[in-house]
Parts: structure tokens; C-alpha cells; sequence
């Protein structure tokens, strides 16, 4: 597991303000199962998702610049999450995967000219002897303004996308597995933006 608690360029929980962050929010809790559900949570809600694909240079990936902008599309909330774990030492890693949202915003639509999201990025936390996903993309104020069903996480269980919304309506497809990843694979990602999105 030691690889997957060590710090890198992106998950750069050495930098102090990343690692008294993790330490601010995991303080009192008693196990590692505790300290992951408030870590994600805080990246779920406190880190607003907002797609961002004007300058796609290394350090907007990286762990610090998320927690000091407080925002951040799918992969710098990831890449946070998974430095706040590594931190709380909560061995922890990326999985890609490209999914299709059938409710993309049509000003998004229009920017990238496809509704599929290559390398979706999500995290997964080593508890209890087993790998475990979780995905806090979407915070739970956009949740409620555009009725998508939040990811709730237990500890415990898997916590990703619902494939409907809260009308029943078609919302998410898992479509390509890309794998696992113990840290931010930047030119593989770059190199998959550039192919499918028009931007």
C-alpha cells in the first residue's frame, strides 16, 4: 500500500495547507471508514464542480490549487480527495472511465461537441481490505438545482453516478473502463481532452 499513500506533484499532501486541511477535517474521528466519509463529503459540497477547460496546464490538477480555488471539474476534485486520504493515511488511487451524460448543459455541449466525457476521473479508498469507489463530482447544491440524485457514501459500499435522475430520467452511462492509476496520469488525459473535445 505504500505507493498509494505517498505524495506526488499532484497529490501534493506534503504542501501544509493540504495536509492541516486533512488533519482539520478527520480531527476526533476514530477510524479510517469515519475519516473517509468526511473527507468526501467535504470534497463533494465544499469544492464546487465547474468544468474548467480554457488552460489545461499541470497545476490546475494539482491538489493544492483545488483546495485554494475551491473548485474544479471531475479530476482536480479526484486528485484532492485522494491527497486529503493519502494524508489521513487512507491508501487511496484514481480510476478513469469514459461516461455519457444524457443531461450535459447545451452551452457544455456546444464546447466540447459531445456528451462523452473521456477519462472521467473518481477515486478509490482502500478500507477493510478492499477497494472501494467514490465519486464527488457533483455537489449537492448543483444536485438540487438540476435534480440529479446525489452520491451518498457509507464507508462501506461503492458510491458513483446514478444511471437515472430524480425523474426518472436517463441521467448517466459507465461506459469504458480506463483503469486504475496511483497518481494523475497528465499527458494520457491531455492527450484524450484534445482527441474528443472540440473546446
Amino acid at each position: 500500500m505504500e505507493q498509494y499513500l505517498r505524495a506526488t506533484d499532484f497529490f501534493d499532501w506534503n504542501m501544509p495547507e493540504v495536509e492541516s486541511k486533512a488533519n482539520e477535517l478527520t480531527e476526533g474521528l476514530d477510524s479510517p471508514e469515519k475519516k473517509a466519509k468526511a473527507l468526501f463529503y467535504f470534497i463533494r459540497d465544499k469544492i464546487k464542480y465547474r468544468i474548467v477547460l480554457e488552460d489545461l496546464n499541470e497545476n490546475i490538477f494539482k491538489a493544492s490549487t483545488t483546495l485554494a480555488r475551491g473548485y474544479g471539474f471531475c479530476i482536480p476534485k479526484a486528485n484532492l480527495l485522494v491527497a486529503l486520504a493519502r494524508a489521513s493515511s487512507i491508501p487511496s488511487r484514481l480510476h478513469f472511465a469514459d461516461i455519457r451524460n444524457h443531461q450535459l448543459p447545451s452551452h457544455i455541449l456546444e464546447r466540447l461537441g459531445t456528451n462523452l466525457m473521456t477519462y472521467h476521473g473518481y477515486v478509490e479508498f482502500f478500507l477493510n481490505d478492499k477497494w472501494i469507489k467514490v465519486n464527488p463530482a457533483f455537489d449537492i447544491e448543483m444536485c438540487k438545482k438540476f435534480d440529479i440524485i446525489p452520491v451518498e457514501f457509507s464507508g462501506k459500499n461503492d458510491a458513483l453516478f446514478h444511471h437515472l435522475d430524480q425523474k426518472g430520467r436517463l441521467h448517466i452511462d459507465y461506459l469504458k473502463d480506463h483503469g486504475t492509476f496511483e497518481d494523475f496520469p497528465y499527458e494520457r488525459v491531455i492527450k484524450a481532452f484534445t482527441s474528443e473535445y472540440k473546446r
